[in-house]
């Protein structure tokens, strides 16, 4: 997972997310016996959405309750003429003419949407957004209280019980909240229009017939051809397959894990179970680490699975969504909702399938973007024990762990334009190669989410057209391919670096590129368990300052985390560092511990 060369990197600072305030009502002048309740509507800002007070509990705006109009920045300002508000709702109705602020000055319609209704507690109807519409739609469905719903929900959805339910999620700047609310509002959407009677209970009756189906298994277990001799020599090999939320459509889909448990019997009690990720393969479904091994390739982690086994550890190593035997492509790279369910709904799978014969304990480990996927995973955590109580999750080992997407690929834009004479070209293409082939990645994964990154717009004709041909393809041949087109441009009369048709930085820098960018950030909210960041100080893949900014992020979060960095280590000799292998022995037997 490389995103910055030492000499590419420019460490930024952020400021610290803002908190929404509460909303609330209270006279500010008009008629006698008038009152007001104002805030915001939000998926991105609303505008045009009727707002009223859901008198009659029915779930939409009737002509004869007290209501008014967004403006273009979401806000209303509603009379409720001093009616009694106790235990009402305030409705958004949404039509296909109204615009959001994602959409570029859009309607709905024009931007393939359609119409679809939010609602909120009209005593916390500061902000009216697909959160808070799940909460009323759960609290009604299931007959419990806001109050009872709202941890169910964001537990369920990868975000903190404790999530601030007032929150303007854009303002914040938390670019994965936003994301999970984008994909809810896409979900609103496509239930209500399956359901019109009740359009509020409609999307928690959708969300809770597909939960039902999370992590159910598909088919019978099959045995892994070709496991490389050192893992067989301690370890059973497995492939599962299991049902996961699709990121692009909410439907369900199938994903593949392989299953490796020790060696004999289970102890009494069963196995501890790690589900670790993979690095950087490629997009393709041909690109699954399965796949790979099967077609008797290897497999790059075999140390860590021998190590794991060795202490009594089943290991669980999904491929990621859109990726793996008989599975169609569609694999949203690096894409935190993505990796989290298809991590945590792995665990619910191998519990399953493997039953009393692992204990129920289980934790997180990946590298590189399987690093980046152990996060994710904890992220989700909550969502597995939620559907299986038995799972109790402990932590994430989190090594080079990949992060700061959009402040490394920029830096790496400023380095190659400011690459002016040959003394600085042979650093600038190396990085207009690593720029190329991530960007590129980046934009076919978004092509399996709710807001694919345009190509035709953000990439010039050259890197256009190659990853147009060949972005399909696996990590090292599609390296390959963009090394030799970088040293066939390189050799072109008058050529600089700046000059390759390329990542336009302008067209890169958009709102809604960035938005899919900071959809893909780890560790931007409170982490479940005990994490232990794995980092070589010499890594030019993962940079040290990189996963020291992610780690000083995470303690922002009250997330509990650790990172330890090893001298003279780059990327994938960290693997290798005893030191590492120890400390990491050592995490996993402390948070296993009964």
């Amino acid at each position: 997972m490389a995103f910055l060369t030492k000499n590419a990197f420019v460490l930024l600072v952020t400021s610290a997310l803002l908190a929404a305030c509460g909303g609330g009502g209270g006279g500010d002048g008009g008629g006698s016996g008038d009152s007001y309740i104002s805030g915001t509507v939000i998926d991105g800002y609303i505008g045009g959405a009727t707002v009223c007070l859901d008198s009659n509990a029915n779930g939409k705006c009737d002509s004869n309750e007290p209501q008014t109009v967004t403006d273009a920045s979401g806000a209303y300002k509603l009379n409720t003429k001093g009616l009694s508000t106790t235990g009402l709702n305030i409705v958004a109705d949404i039509p296909d003419t109204a615009k959001d602020s994602d959409d570029d000055g859009k309607t709905l319609k024009e931007a393939g949407k359609t119409a679809y209704t939010m609602a909120s507690a009209a005593d916390q109807a500061a902000v009216i957004t697909p959160f808070t519409t799940l909460v009323i739609s759960k609290a009604q469905s299931e007959k419990m209280s806001f109050t009872d719903a709202k941890p169910k929900v964001f537990m369920s959805l990868g975000l903190p019980a404790d999530t601030n339910i007032q929150e303007d999620h854009i303002k914040s700047g938390n670019g994965v909240v936003a994301s999970v609310a984008r994909e809810v509002a896409r979900q609103l959407q496509k239930a209500q229009s399956e359901q019109a009677s009740n359009r509020l209970t409609a999307i928690n009756d959708y969300i809770n017939t597909r939960r039902d189906d999370f992590g159910k298994l598909v088919g019978d277990g099959t045995e892994l051809s070709n496991v490389p001799t050192s893992i067989a020599n301690v370890a059973d090999g497995g492939l599962m397959r299991y049902k996961m939320p699709s990121t692009k459509t909410g439907d369900l889909t199938t994903a593949s894990a392989m299953v490796f448990t020790p060696k004999g019997s289970a102890p009494t009690g069963g196995w501890p179970m790690v589900v670790f990720a993979h690095g950087t393969t490629g997009v393709g479904s041909k690109c699954a680490p399965s796949n790979i091994m099967q077609a008797g390739y290897g497999y790059g982690y075999d140390g860590l699975i021998v190590l794991l086994a060795s202490y009594g550890i089943a290991v669980v190593a999904p491929d990621y969504e859109g990726r793996g035997p008989g599975i169609a492509d569609g694999h949203p790279y690096l894409h935190v909702a993505s990796a989290g369910n298809s991590m945590a709904l792995a665990a619910v799978a191998a519990k399953k399938s493997l039953g009393p014969k692992l204990s129920g304990a289980w934790a997180m480990m990946g590298h590189s973007q399987g690093g980046h996927a152990a996060l994710a995973g904890a992220q989700f955590s909550d969502l597995a024990s939620q559907i299986d109580s038995s799972l109790s999750y402990k932590g994430a080992i989190a090594i080079a762990p990949a992060s700061n997407f959009s402040l490394a690929l920029n830096a790496m834009l400023d380095t190659i334009s400011k690459a002016t004479d040959q003394s600085q070209f042979s650093i600038a293409y190396d990085t207009l190669g690593t720029l190329n082939f991530y960007a590129s990645y980046i934009a076919k994964g978004s092509d399996s989410t709710i807001e694919p990154v345009l190509v035709d717009t953000v990439f010039a004709q050259r890197l256009r057209d190659l990853h147009k041909s060949s972005a399909g393809e696996c990590g090292d041949t599609y390296s390959r391919a963009i090394s030799a087109d970088v040293a066939a441009f390189a050799g072109t009369p008058q050529a600089t670096p700046a000059k390759y048709p390329g990542v336009i930085a302008a067209k890169f820098n958009k709102p809604s590129v960035q938005r899919s960018l900071r959809a893909l950030e780890p560790g931007t909210v409170r982490l479940p368990g005990n994490t232990l960041i794995v980092q070589g100080a010499d890594d030019t893949t993962v940079l040290p300052e990189t996963t020291i900014a992610l780690k000083n992020l995470m303690s922002s979060k009250n997330s509990r985390v650790t990172l330890n960095v090893y001298p003279g280590a780059g990327h994938t000799s960290v693997l290798m560092v005893r030191q590492a292998q120890e400390d990491m022995t050592s995490h996993l037997r402390t948070i296993f511990q009964p």
